[in-house]
């Protein structure tokens, strides 16, 4: 079955393509995350080589209950997404796990709630600055990012 993929590009320089649809809004861009039936993520070349970069997007779109397919970064899959994400082995499987979710949108949901969990739960800028202070050995410190973050935490699974 051929698909009409319905692609869509923003970004801050333009892609010469039709589907490159300009700048959004800092505030929108979850919306945007979240309205996407597929989200790709396609790290740098040097990321695939040497299996080792980590970079913002994978957190955004999961904090977004954004469905994400990316390609693997080694990294990744063992540290930090272990089954919160599809990841493809190369461009040809890329493009069958993007026909298999479109023909499947069931089958997105347990990937985006475990990825999800596992952002809010493990992978903030609280857990950072947590960890942060706690190698400092700033307990206090620690202490007051851990019940904000508690507050935060509620506020954003009450919202999503």
């Amino acid at each position: 079955q051929q698909y009409n993929y319905k692609i869509k590009i923003f970004g801050n320089q333009s892609w010469g393509v039709p589907q490159y649809c300009g700048m959004i809004p800092t505030e929108e861009v979850k919306n945007l995350f979240v309205s996407a039936t597929i989200c790709p993520n396609i790290s740098e070349p040097h990321s695939q080589a040497y299996g080792y970069d980590i970079v913002e997007r994978p957190f955004k779109l999961l904090s977004s209950k954004a469905f994400m397919i990316t390609d693997t970064v080694q990294s990744m899959k063992d540290n930090v997404f272990f089954d919160d994400v599809v990841y493809a082995e190369s461009p040809s499987d890329f493009r069958n796990k993007v026909d298999f979710y479109l023909k499947n949108p069931d089958k997105r949901i347990d990937y985006i709630e475990r990825g999800y969990n596992n952002v809010i739960n493990n992978h903030t800028y609280f857990h950072r600055a947590i960890q942060f202070f706690e190698e400092l050995n700033l307990p206090y410190e620690a202490k007051k990012v851990v019940e904000t973050y508690e507050k935060i935490k509620k506020d954003l699974t009450c919202k999503t």
